[in-house]
């Protein structure tokens, strides 16, 4: 089943078993890049790790079907006088689901043993999957981020596999294979030689269990601008040795990583992945990846969720906002207004709640590439459009339109899963050229999807609190503009109400020579009953001048309608 029995890493089979997009490789810097990391000593960031891939067809001796999502906290313990930091991963329970050899799927649970193995196979695969929950491991980063040390892995896996077969592979579990595991979940930054607009290519191989692996070339692009650094690519399958000579193979994909300036870790990392064969050895296959900071350590917050299954909030949201830019012939402009109503299905242990929302019709009007305004209204169905961008404006604003989602939230009320979205989209887009763009939306962009509906709840803790954070407003792709909030809090008998002036911060998507400027307000009412929101007004207005003359404004109002 090895190519190579004698390597003692047991490492081997559980990359064999479960398909682990790679993260993006270090070509090779000719020298060690200035420092990234901006850390403290007891600072906590937490984060959640969802993998999942499936495979089938005649090429494989059987269909496989495995996902798996953890949680954990990066404890930071030190800064260290190279830039980098030791940290503790304090690493939660892993749950999800596999498929055995004789193809029944097992849900893997919080706290549950796992069942008895048939096969070699069947034993490995789930302790592979969870040989992480519930321990600590601790890191050496560099001023990249990259994982140099680590004490903890070694002990996981021989937990893990203790009275198995594999117990002696466990215990020589190497160093450098340990390493590249945590590189899952501590991805490093790039050589800082790759600045803003940089474009670059490179290869990667994705291993579904020891039948086959795929190659697919990635072509990347950098973009930076005052809070994160973003990396993405477009991939294409590439045929290999491991696909028999003749077979006709198709694959793509995307890959995504976003990090903090303010501290150099990671923010956010996505990646899928479609592969498809034809042939006696045809062979459908996905991968796909998640790991996305959830939240920094945080204290309590003085508005808390208290809703009981099958109460329903209606809200309506309406948001109206322009573009202008005369030196590309931009001028946008487009108006919306959508009723939601949300029925609590149930109330989670943690204190937050999972809704159904059934979203009203679209009604509203925006403004074509030709300048020409249109209504939109999609009870009456969607105007005819005649090219790509209009297709995708019309469609794109309205898409949950009719539509059915349900939402999970967090006891801060944050979206954390989404179900409902994608097929949205997907009707929304079927027969276009677009179809195959949707067909798979990442998690992370569902749950972007549904930030307008569920605003943030005042990160205050005491009634006389003031603080600030910041935030952004996307206008296209040469507007975003990133705003410092200065938050206040009011309260009265019923609600509380947090106020905030935004003040512009300029940012690397600006043109050189660009000069601006912005403001704008955001207030945020909640009950203090229900803990859910009575009214969120946002209202920004925004002006570039130089290369580019940008005049935009922005204003959306989502108020509770009834209950």
């Amino acid at each position: 089943m090895w190519k190579n029995p004698s390597r003692a890493a047991l490492v081997i089979l559980a990359a064999a078993l479960v398909a682990t997009p790679a993260l993006a490789q270090d070509r090779g810097d000719s020298h060690e890049p200035p420092r990234v990391l901006s850390v403290e000593a007891g600072q906590a960031l937490r984060y959640r790790f969802t993998r999942q891939r499936s495979a089938s067809g005649a090429g494989l001796p059987r269909a496989s079907d495995d996902s798996i999502s953890q949680e954990f906290t990066l404890r930071v313990k030190e800064a260290t006088s190279d830039g980098g930091a030791t940290a503790t991963i304090e690493f939660g329970q892993a749950t999800g689901h596999y498929t055995m050899r004789d193809g029944p799927r097992v849900d893997l649970e919080e706290g549950a043993e796992l069942p008895a193995a048939k096969s070699n196979e069947d034993l490995v695969l789930p302790r592979s999957l969870t040989y992480l929950s519930g321990r600590n491991v601790e890191v050496t980063l560099d001023g990249r981020g990259r994982v140099t040390a680590e004490a903890g892995m070694r002990e996981a896996m021989q937990a893990a596999f203790a009275g198995t077969p594999f117990a002696k592979r466990a215990d020589e579990f190497p160093d450098a294979d340990a390493r590249g595991e945590l590189r899952l979940y501590i991805p490093p930054r790039w050589s800082l030689k790759k600045k803003h607009g940089a474009v670059w290519a490179d290869d990667l191989q994705i291993d579904f269990g020891a039948w086959i692996a795929f190659k697919f070339s990635r072509v990347w692009s950098m973009t930076v601008d005052a809070d994160e650094v973003r990396a993405e690519a477009e991939c294409s399958a590439i045929p290999d040795r491991t696909v028999p000579e003749g077979q006709d193979v198709a694959g793509k994909g995307s890959e995504a990583f976003v990090w903090s300036r303010r501290d150099g870790l990671l923010l956010r990392h996505t990646s899928a992945f479609t592969f498809k064969s034809e042939g006696d050895r045809g062979i459908d296959a996905t991968a796909r990846q998640v790991l996305e900071r959830i939240v920094a350590e945080e204290s309590p917050l003085l508005v808390t969720l208290n809703v009981k299954p099958d109460e329903t909030f209606r809200f309506r949201r309406t948001l109206a906002r322009s573009a202008v830019c005369e030196q590309l012939g931009r001028d946008g402009d487009d108006t919306l207004t959508q009723d939601v109503a949300m029925t609590v299905a149930s109330v989670t242990e943690d204190g937050g709640v999972v809704l159904d929302l059934e979203f009203g019709p679209f009604t509203g009007r925006c403004k074509l590439a030709d300048g020409k305004p249109v209504a939109l209204d999609t009870q009456k169905g969607l105007p005819e459009v005649d090219n790509r961008t209009d297709l995708a404006l019309t469609r794109g604003l309205t898409f949950l339109g009719g539509a059915k989602v349900r939402v999970t939230l967090d006891s801060r009320g944050r979206p954390t899963h989404v179900d409902g979205v994608g097929a949205a989209m997907a009707k929304a887009f079927k027969g276009t050229e677009f179809e195959a763009l949707v067909a798979e939306l990442p998690m992370s962009e569902a749950l972007r999807e549904m930030e307008p509906f569920f605003p943030p709840l005042p990160q205050a803790t005491t009634e006389s609190m003031s603080w600030q954070d910041t935030a952004s407003i996307n206008f296209g792709s040469l507007s975003k503009f990133s705003y410092e909030h200065r938050w206040t809090l009011a309260t009265d008998d019923t609600a509380y109400t947090a106020s905030a002036e935004l003040e512009h911060v300029p940012g690397a998507t600006v043109p050189a020579g660009q000069t601006n400027e912005g403001t704008g307000t955001i207030t945020s009412t909640r009950s203090k009953t229900d803990g859910f929101v009575l009214h969120h007004e946002t209202t920004a207005t925004f002006k570039g001048r130089g290369n580019f003359d940008i005049d935009t404004k922005f204003h959306e109002v989502f108020e509770r309608v009834t209950k």
